[in-house]
């Protein structure tokens, strides 16, 4: 599972090849993070849209390797804590690791 894990847009690629490459054939990975569209919408996230998750990023860093299930931008609300709460964009991920 992965939530919230935001890193430099040139080492996300590898992040998330390093990641489904730890899964079984068949294995499951959920993946959560915040879009660009949640900018100016609540507290929390980078400060830089390029450090978010959109679906076209997310579908291409993980076409050779899962099978994806659901993919979506969607609105929720996270539970309040000191850096983050309240409404949020985010992309969700479910996928599971191609079998080869």
């Amino acid at each position: 599972m992965l939530a919230f894990v935001h890193v430099d847009v040139d080492e996300r690629t590898a992040v998330h090849h390093r990641v489904a490459e730890t899964l079984k054939p068949g294995g499951l990975l959920l993946l959560e993070g915040f879009s660009p569209d949640h900018l100016g919408y609540g507290r929390g996230g980078p400060s830089d849209k390029i450090m978010m998750f959109t679906e076209a990023g997310l579908r291409e860093d993980f076409a050779d390797m899962l099978d994806i299930e659901h993919l979506a931008e969607v609105k929720t609300v996270i539970p309040d804590s000191e850096r983050h709460g309240g409404p949020a964009m985010v992309v969700q991920l479910r996928g599971r690791r191609k079998n080869r």
